[in-house]
């Protein structure tokens, strides 16, 4: 009976040192995968832009591990202020919401780039915006007022970045494609008011005590309109670029050369405005009529990056809801290898 004992006791032994040495071999595969890519240390900033990235498994790229892997550093928090249709702010986004977040990425070393929104709702709810992070309604409604209002949520949230190590701060995201006049009939947007604007905010931001970054960050296509914004006073400025459905069947031309007129009219305007600088603060592809084809979207990266590569300081990549296919996905799709190309680089 002992010898049973005794043999059985060696077998599973034994079976148990088989196990360890085929997880130890595993690891040490896996380990020397990810050692041959590290980050690519000529992009300064290498970003996520998740609109939704505070509400829980919104996006499968939300995960600190999944992107340092892939080679980003930055993640972009939104705190959204929703302006209903008389023109009163009913609702924005509790700092409690925003510390989840940030606290998990803080402590694996990303940066955090912390921008407020103004958007509108007619009936001030989240459910019912008229856009991710824009402000256009169709009634008559006293912007000056509205504005009055959202200072005090930017002085908040500036005084919040500053408590919390925050080391980018935008004081409206953009709020070029945001302010205008509200009539009956349409929206006119008003490049002045959101230039004048955005002067007016950074004593505010001052006052508030955050000692950060402060960006610019634009929303509006500048492909085929002047950039008539004083950016004045501000660290960074920082373009959304996006596809149109007149570019699908040329992204590698017309799109490119789309890119290149928005990079230029941006660098131009930072450069004589005494800006530091520059970033595409936001690109991929969203609000699409309908879905595109996976190569498609990455062909949209890949343009975006080969043209703007040696001209600014950073990329943030537009990751679309996980239910949503009216947008660019990055998390297992072609987009992931474009990202991965640019973002990490090989030691082989």
């Amino acid at each position: 009976m002992k010898t049973k004992l005794t043999s059985l006791l060696v077998f599973f032994c034994t079976l148990f040192l088989i196990q360890c040495g085929s997880s130890s071999t595993t690891t040490d595969e896996v380990s020397t995968t990810t050692s041959n890519a590290q980050a690519n240390s000529n992009i300064s900033y290498r970003g996520l832009w998740a609109p939704s990235i505070t509400v829980e498994n919104s996006h499968d790229t939300d995960d600190p591990t999944y992107l340092s892997n892939n080679g980003f550093n930055l993640v972009s928090v939104i705190a959204n202020v929703v302006v209903d249709a008389n023109g009163d702010i009913t609702t924005y986004t509790d700092e409690f919401e925003l510390d989840a977040v940030i606290q998990r990425y803080q402590a694996q070393n990303f940066q955090i780039l912390l921008s407020v929104a103004l958007v509108y709702s007619e009936d001030g709810t989240m459910d019912n915006m008229s856009g991710a992070t824009t402000f256009q309604s169709t009634t008559s409604v006293d912007i000056e007022s509205v504005l009055d209002a959202y200072e005090p949520y930017v002085s908040q949230f500036a005084a919040y970045a500053e408590e919390n190590n925050i080391e980018i701060f935008v004081p409206m995201n953009e709020a070029d494609l945001t302010l205008g006049t509200p009539t009956d009939e349409e929206f006119v947007f008003d490049y002045t008011l959101a230039s004048n604007w955005g002067q007016e905010i950074l004593e505010t931001i001052e006052t508030a005590g955050f000692t950060g970054k402060v960006l610019w960050k634009s929303g509006m296509d500048y492909s085929n309109i002047d950039w008539d914004l004083d950016l004045t006073g501000y660290d960074m400025v920082g373009v959304s670029i996006s596809p149109s459905e007149v570019h699908r069947s040329d992204l590698t031309g017309l799109f490119a050369e789309d890119v290149e007129r928005i990079i230029t009219k941006m660098n131009t305007a930072a450069s004589e405005d005494g800006v530091p600088e520059t970033l595409v603060s936001e690109f991929g592809a969203w609000g699409l009529s309908e879905a595109w084809e996976d190569s498609e979207y990455a062909q949209i990266y890949e343009t975006v990056f080969s043209t703007a590569l040696n001209s600014v300081d950073g990329f943030i990549a537009f990751d679309n809801l996980a239910e949503r296919n009216d947008g660019s996905l990055i998390y297992g799709t072609a987009v992931e290898d474009v990202i991965q190309s640019y973002f990490l680089e090989s030691n082989d």
